[in-house]
């Protein structure tokens, strides 16, 4: 049986090459995602190792929980703690440094990161803790003196002397270039930018006079990290968190390697096991197309003694050895995938650290595993067909299988999978579990909603093709007739074949229109709440505008009001975490409207100052709060409140959490300042005066990027439609995948379809009409494949937002996309269709007659 097997391969190496490409393209995403991800935490690994290998002990301030946001700056230590972890018998010595946020000014220009990355300020520190490489000069060592890393210096052509400004909550600092370096012997850190100033600056222009943000101790010799740090913890208070040299780059590259591959890992895969879904269609199409045409050749099988699991043993072994080796083709495939990303990233001006390309055991056997079972299962149906094919098949010609047993049940089937598929996804996004979980189930959801539709579609194929193939009927009469004709000679192997293309244009159109109604969601909101000209908001990402910025914007004799607001995420009692948003009830008013709810008003905020807070209305569900009601907040630095609910309100998408008075927001934020800045114009006073007289007024901060409302939500458009066209790529894998699927199967029509053409040509079709009756073919599939996905990428986030309804998403159909997804499958088709049709009017009439 296995010289049988590797025959029908070689015999059939076109069919066995498209139906292996599906796998290989799902391995090698899903492989080179695995690369991509160990390359950019042993590179951090590698860096941070560098950067603690002078520091025996590192202290910190504990946090109580870790924010969403990956934690930031952690809250700074007093100062004064300093000498006494120098006290501390093995201490060799002990120094303090600022970790901050700070942007530079070049020559008048904000210096931004990429891809959203900090732009950070450290304190310089002496040897042995200093692990930074000079590449010139030297580092600072007196007021005003900044070292900048050597991408930083490369991508804006500094140079040694050169005057800069620094960006500070203190305002813009002047600062001259003394050094460049490497950051732990690494030339970049991702998308940020990296510059060190000395500790008395730090202290001055970052807000921590007398405090430290970290300290890093070295011992003595002959004294163990493990053993200083143990008599550390014995003197140093409770709020102090105290590591080794190498726990600190342990956790410093989980959170910065983590944060990374936490979105972008789990991302990539998804989209591979799309990807890979897409295939398992393929495989089980092909599969069961060639079990029809080899239905003489099974049964000749069964003549000569060959039992039915040997027959199978037969059809699956191809699929197994069609899995084995798309799967490792895949897997070398993807350490070209995982290239092909970074070169990516680096397009986009976000060049990770990366490390030399390792292949963990994980890379080799997820992969490998996934590739290999799909195929397999994928093949398993029809492999039981084959072993249905009766002996005496062999005897006649034409022969057909008889329908399984289980075929009367394929509705019912159909439709359980739809209804669970359904009902997964509604408790996936409704269920109060982990992400993760909440995440499974949408996926499995999608899964079976997906395969429902798939069984169900058969049952459409007709009416559908009749519809869609009209318009083709009436433009090329014979042509297209034959090709309506074609599409419903067998609606089973029309619909996987278009199910494969619906699955791609389904994610696509369900990303879309959730991506829509976000959008409209938040502008939305703005529109209805927000009554402001202007909104500040800082450039850097993490980074906040200092408390007095409101003060600054308010000395404009151009403004009538500027209210800032904060923000600070906290753990609400013994349970997760949520936001509390800092105003001034004094002046918020004047620039947002409450929708209060239960008896609320704006009579209410001026009582916010005595612990007060009012509540968004999902809050106080989850926590089942009501006006009058008392809970207890935490932040992350540990410091705890019990806040009064004077009243609730309803907002999720501004305001969600809570709202407190600024000083309440203050005591809970690590880092306090301004989220942003509400801003409107004096009575008389136009958006050309205006804007410009802010501006001025906000010199000192030039962190500060003063927008009118129109401007910044254009600004929020903009980068929801760039992560969107981001997914569009890497679902783009799904639909390219789908057709080598739509190839896959008309090449294996024309091939059973010979004799019949030979008729077509014998009474007088041209080529020319032969080939446009495959193309037409192939659009009629593709179409009937982009309707399916669009009603269904539609419903399903119909579904998904009317869950989310209470969190203010509202469901929005963007119709340009959607049109413009119907007109890519129809191309699909088209493209799919030319190698087939190309075949199919290249056949002899002569030879198509004789053939058999």
């Amino acid at each position: 049986m296995t010289r049988l097997v590797l025959r029908g391969l070689g015999a059939h190496k076109l069919r066995s090459t498209l139906t292996s490409i599906a796998i290989i393209l799902g391995v090698a995403m899903m492989s080179g995602t695995f690369v991509v991800s160990d390359q950019i935490t042993n590179a951090f690994s590698t860096i941070f190792q560098t950067a603690f290998k002078g520091t025996d002990v590192f202290l910190e301030h504990r946090q109580v929980f870790t924010p969403q946001n990956g934690g930031g700056d952690q809250g700074p230590l007093p100062a004064s703690l300093i000498a006494r972890v120098r006290a501390v018998p093995g201490v060799a010595d002990a120094e303090g440094q600022i970790q901050s946020l700070g942007a530079l000014v070049v020559n008048g220009h904000y210096v931004s990161s990429v891809g959203g990355a900090p732009n950070i300020v450290f304190s310089v520190l002496p040897k042995p803790f200093n692990q930074n490489v000079l590449t010139s000069g030297r580092f600072p060592s007196a007021h005003g003196e900044i070292a900048v890393d050597t991408k930083l210096a490369g991508d804006h052509h500094l140079h040694i002397g050169q005057t800069l400004g620094l960006a500070t909550p203190a305002g813009l600092e002047p600062v001259r270039v003394v050094g460049v370096f490497n950051f732990a012997n690494s030339a970049s850190l991702g998308g940020a930018t990296i510059s060190t100033i000395t500790f008395a600056d730090a202290q001055a222009w970052f807000d921590r006079a007398g405090r430290a943000s970290v300290i890093v101790v070295s011992a003595d010799h002959g004294v163990s990290p493990v053993d200083l740090k143990r008599r550390i913890i014995q003197a140093v208070p409770h709020y102090v968190e105290t590591l080794t040299g190498t726990e600190a780059a342990r956790e410093a590259t989980q959170n910065t390697a983590g944060s990374i591959n936490s979105f972008l890992t789990p991302a990539l895969l998804a989209f591979a096991g799309a990807a890979v879904f897409v295939g398992a269609f393929i495989i089980f199409n092909t599969f069961s197309i060639t079990v029809a045409q080899r239905m003489r050749e099974f049964a000749l099988l069964r003549t000569i003694g060959a039992t039915r699991r040997q027959v199978m043993r037969a059809v699956l072994g191809e699929a197994l050895v069609v899995g084995v080796v798309a799967s490792v083709i895949g897997l070398l495939a993807g350490v070209g995938f995982a290239k092909l990303l970074n070169w990516l990233f680096g397009q986009v001006g976000f060049g990770l650290p990366l490390a030399g390309i390792s292949i963990a055991p994980r890379t080799v056997i997820v992969p490998l595993g996934v590739g290999v079972s799909i195929t397999v299962l994928a093949a398993l149906v029809p492999a039981l067909r084959a072993t249905r094919v009766p002996p005496i098949a062999a005897l006649r010609e034409g022969a057909t299988l008889p329908p399984s047993r289980f075929t009367r049940f394929i509705p019912y089937l159909a439709a359980l999978m739809l209804l669970g598929g359904l009902a997964a996804v509604v408790q996936g996004f409704s269920s109060n579990g982990a992400a993760s979980t909440k995440l499974i189930k949408l996926a499995l959801g999608a899964v079976l909603v997906f395969l429902g539709t798939a069984m169900a579609s058969r049952y459409l194929i007709r009416p559908l093709a009749g519809v869609l193939g009209w318009p083709l009927q009436r433009f090329a009469r014979a042509p297209g007739t034959l090709a309506r004709e074609n599409a419903t000679r067998n609606p089973t192997r029309t619909a996987t074949t278009a199910s494969a293309l619906m699955i791609g244009i389904g994610l696509v159109v369900f990303v879309a229109v959730f991506a829509n109604g976000f959008k409209e969601t938040f502008l939305g909101a703005l529109h209805r709440s927000v009554n402001a000209d202007l909104i500040i908001t800082s450039r850097s990402q993490g980074q906040v505008l200092p408390v007095d910025a409101t003060a600054a914007a308010a000395s404009s004799p151009s403004v009538s009001v500027a209210s800032g607001i904060s923000a600070a995420e906290v753990k609400i009692g013994n349970g997760g975490t949520d936001t509390a948003n800092g105003i001034d009830p004094a002046t918020l008013t004047r620039v947002y409207r409450f929708q209060w709810q239960r008896g609320g008003s704006d009579a209410l905020l001026p009582q916010l100052a005595n612990d007060g807070a009012v509540v968004e209305e999902q809050f106080a569900k989850s926590h089942n709060l009501s006006p009058g009601d008392s809970f207890r907040v935490t932040s992350a630095t540990g410091a705890r409140l019990t806040l009064h609910v004077l009243g609730q309100y309803k907002d999720p998408v501004l305001f969600g959490g809570f709202v407190v008075d600024g000083a309440t927001s203050s005591r809970l934020a690590t880092d306090p300042g301004l989220q942003v800045l509400l801003v409107r114009y004096a009575p008389g006073v136009t958006p050309t005066v205006g804007q410009p007289a802010v501006t001025r007024a906000m010199h000192a901060y030039p962190d500060a990027k003063v927008q009118t409302t129109a401007a910044y939500e254009q600004s929020v458009s903009d980068q929801i439609n760039q992560l969107l066209y981001l997914l569009y790529v890497l679902l783009a894998m799904s639909v390219v995948i789908s057709l080598f699927g739509i190839v896959n199967t008309l090449a294996l029509s024309v091939f059973e379809r010979t004799r019949e053409i030979g008729m077509l040509r014998a009474i007088g079709t041209s080529r020319r009409q032969v080939r446009r009756m495959i193309r037409y073919e192939s659009v009629i599939t593709a179409i009937i494949g982009g309707v399916l996905g669009i009603v269904l990428g539609v419903v399903l986030a119909w579904i998904v937002t009317q869950g989310l309804k209470d969190q203010g998403i509202v469901f929005a159909v963007p119709w340009g996309q959607v049109i413009v997804s119907l007109v890519v499958a129809a191309l699909a088709g088209v493209v799919a269709a030319a190698l087939p049709a190309r075949r199919a009017s290249r056949l002899d009439v002569l030879e198509a007659l004789q053939y058999e």
